[in-house]
C-alpha cells in the first residue's frame, strides 16, 4: 500500500506563522487570527516619539518595531494595520512614514525619497515557508518596483543560514539563529547581503535589509517581543 504525504499549502503554514507572529508582537498570552486582530490599534499619541522601555510595551500591548534608517538613529513604528489575506503588517511612524512587512521582510514603504512599490515572490516565498525551512542551494526571484527608475524588474536571492546565537528582547534572551540573504537586482547592477535572524518558529525578529540602489539601509528590530 502506497502512503501518500499530505501536502500543506504555504498559505496554511502562513497563516499560522502569521497568528504567531502578532501574538509575539502585541503580547497575546492565547492569539486567534479574530482576536489579534481586535487588538491591534493604530495608537495616535506622543508615546511614538519617547523612548519605550519594556515595561511600558508589555503593559501597553503595542506592536512596536525599532527601526534604523541608513546612518540616523533607531525610532519606533507602532502596528497599526494588518492584512491577513497577504500576510503583511503596516507600520507607522510619528511622521506617518509606513512600513509594510511580512514576516520580517519589507515589502513596501511610503513616505521615503525613493519608495519601495513592491516586492513579490515569483514561485516560493521563503518568508511564507519560513526561514527555518529555506532551501539553500535554491534560487528564489522577486518582482520588483521602485517609485524611482524602472517600474517593474526582477531580482534574486540565494539564502545561508549560519549558527545559533541569542539576542535580548523585552529582557530575555532569545535564541536565533541568522539567515544571509544573497540579493541582487541585475537590471540595476546592484547587489547586497540582507541579513535576517530568526527563532525557532521561523519568525524574524531582527533584520538588515535594503531593497535597492536608492532606497534607504533598513536595521528593523522586533522590539515587543514577548515569549508566549
Amino acid at each position: 500500500m502506497i502512503v501518500r504525504k499530505a501536502r500543506v499549502k504555504p498559505g496554511f503554514f502562513m497563516k499560522g506563522i502569521f497568528v504567531s507572529i502578532l501574538a509575539v508582537l502585541v503580547g497575546c498570552e492565547s492569539a486567534s487570527m479574530k482576536s489579534v486582530t481586535n487588538t491591534v490599534r493604530f495608537v495616535v499619541s506622543d508615546s511614538r516619539s519617547q523612548t519605550l522601555s519594556d515595561a511600558k510595551l508589555a503593559k501597553l500591548g503595542l506592536g512596536v518595531i525599532e527601526v534604523g534608517i541608513d546612518a540616523r538613529a533607531p525610532i519606533s513604528m507602532i502596528l497599526g494595520g494588518i492584512d491577513p489575506e497577504n500576510f503583511t503588517m503596516a507600520f507607522y511612524s510619528e511622521d506617518r512614514a509606513r512600513l509594510d512587512i511580512l514576516n520580517g521582510r519589507v515589502t513596501r514603504t511610503r513616505g521615503f525619497e525613493t519608495d519601495l512599490l513592491e516586492r513579490t515572490a515569483i514561485g516560493a516565498d521563503p518568508f511564507v515557508i519560513g526561514l527555518h525551512q529555506i532551501e539553500p542551494i535554491r534560487t528564489y526571484f522577486w518582482k520588483v518596483s521602485f517609485s524611482e527608475g524602472p517600474r517593474s524588474v526582477v531580482g534574486e536571492s540565494q539564502f545561508v543560514v549560519g549558527d545559533a546565537s541569542t539576542i535580548e528582547l523585552m529582557g530575555k534572551q532569545i535564541a536565533v539563529r541568522q539567515a544571509i540573504e544573497y540579493w541582487s537586482i541585475p537590471d540595476l547592477s546592484f547587489s547586497y547581503e540582507n541579513r535576517y535572524w530568526f527563532d525557532q518558529n521561523g519568525i524574524v525578529v531582527k533584520s538588515e535589509q535594503q531593497a535597492g540602489p536608492d532606497t534607504p539601509l533598513f536595521r528593523l528590530l522586533m522590539r515587543s517581543y514577548q515569549t508566549q
